[in-house]
């Protein structure tokens, strides 16, 4: 993603964090289980240069503390369905069990497994299920992906259906204010969340957060990817680089 909104600044992306020419330069993570430091002369805008987190536990307890009620569960006292997934970026592991979970699951490298409350948020005809994900940029939310899954690709990246949403068709202001927290509070300066709203209470519960996005899913059309594309470069211009200078 990073690639195609340099394309449409003009600017030229390099891996050499001692290249005396460089304006920005973006912090990447993808394992979710805390940054490793480099050594770098460079002593600017560095793009989420203070989110040393992303683990899915991480940012539940976050979630918590902004929102007031949880996402996370304890999955040995826990009692109903829930979601099993890995801790990082990309992973595409969920699992449906039934708790309470007497061992829960243990990943390579010691990494346990995260639980989540289980949000089946369906369509109205109950073929497809739902989730939002939307970019977040330095404050902003330009738009949103709303992605329609058949239930075998509840667990998987692609989708069936993609609409391209307004902010106000799927957010309350109060609930973009808590949003916006979120981020503030995981220090994320630029990124993907992914949103399910619970369709018994209304409330919607941040899943997973992405600080490596690939940019507008693959089955978008190319009007709307685009126009996606260019909102995101704006912001990105605007709330990030020249907030910056």
């Amino acid at each position: 993603m990073i690639k195609q909104i340099s394309e449409r600044l003009g600017y030229v992306l390099t891996k050499n964090a001692n290249d005396p020419d460089i304006k920005f330069a973006v912090k990447w993570e993808t394992k979710g289980v805390g940054l490793e430091e480099y050594e770098y002369s460079y002593s600017g805008l560095i793009i989420n240069n203070h989110t040393v987190n992303i683990a899915k536990t991480v940012m539940g307890n976050s979630f918590e503390k902004i929102f007031g009620y949880n996402i996370n569960i304890d999955p040995k006292k826990y009692e109903g369905l829930a979601v099993q997934k890995g801790q990082g970026n990309a992973r595409h592991n969920g699992k449906l069990v039934k708790c309470p979970v007497k061992h829960p699951r243990v990943y390579s490298f010691g990494v346990r497994a995260c639980y989540q409350i289980y949000i089946d948020w369906k369509t109205e005809d109950g073929l497809y299920c739902q989730e939002y994900r939307i970019p977040f940029i330095g404050g902003k939310i330009p738009l949103v992906y709303l992605k329609k899954k058949t239930e075998e690709q509840r667990w998987l990246a692609g989708c069936s259906i993609l609409e391209l949403l307004k902010v106000s068709e799927a957010f309350s202001e109060e609930e973009l204010i808590k949003i916006n927290e979120f981020c503030a509070e995981i220090n994320l300066d630029y990124g993907e969340l992914d949103i399910l709203r619970d369709p018994a209470s209304n409330k919607i519960y941040i899943i997973d957060v992405n600080n490596a996005p690939f940019g507008p899913p693959s089955i978008i059309s190319p009007e709307d990817k685009e126009h996606a594309l260019n909102e995101i470069a704006f912001y990105f211009r605007k709330n990030l680089i020249e907030k910056e200078h």
